[in-house]
């Protein structure tokens, strides 16, 4: 679905983290036939480690993460970057469906300044759409900090708050276009946690 977006003009960075099945070689045969596709092969450094290599290679004015196992909508970018653009924002913040029949989870539709967004930062992060990076749209300049390479739980939420302190305004959009493919649904990053909140 990433190819098939209708705001077509991507660039798709695939960082390939150290894959040990075909993944190297679907994406290079996928690159062959899509210049708009560029293949990074590095050695294993973890999920932080790769997106990091993507923001350093990206050469776009716009960053937006999509999981391997992943899917999304074909208007998904556009509506990102429509949002972000119409309000002036330098965030977008969407929705997103589960693969195992949970209920669909949609922010309320806003327009805020960085301070309104933090008054209402415990409804957002309680509902589930301040942790992942999937369901946003960053401005690339203004990534200060990548994510934290040291942590092994809770470093998405770490790049995504040191975002927020460094931009102005910021959007929601009340709808779902990130399908997320949920593995195990008694792991950590399922677990609601106060002290992680904190």
């Amino acid at each position: 679905h990433i190819q098939k977006q209708s705001y077509n003009c991507l660039e798709i960075l695939c960082v390939n983290d150290g894959s040990k099945d075909n993944s190297q070689k679907i994406i290079e045969k996928m690159a062959e036939e899509d210049s708009r596709i560029i293949v990074v092969n590095k050695e294993n450094g973890g999920v932080s480690s790769a997106r990091n290599k993507g923001i350093e290679l990206a050469t776009g004015y716009y960053i937006q993460f999509v999981d391997s196992d992943d899917l999304i909508d074909y208007d998904m970018v556009e509506i990102l970057v429509s949002a972000l653009e119409d309000s002036e924002s330098q965030m977008a913040i969407c929705g997103y469906r589960f693969s195992c029949g949970q209920p669909d989870r949609i922010p309320m539709q806003g327009i805020w300044t960085k301070e309104e967004f933090i008054e209402r930062f415990h409804m957002y992060y309680t509902g589930g759409f301040i942790c992942s990076p999937w369901n946003k749209l960053f401005i690339k300049d203004l990534i200060k900090n990548g994510f934290p390479e040291d942590m092994n739980l809770g470093e998405d939420a770490v790049f995504n708050m040191n975002y927020i302190m460094s931009v102005q305004k910021i959007c929601t959009v009340n709808c779902a276009p990130y399908f997320y493919e949920v593995g195990n649904v008694n792991s950590l990053s399922w677990k609601y946690n106060e002290k992680a909140l904190y």
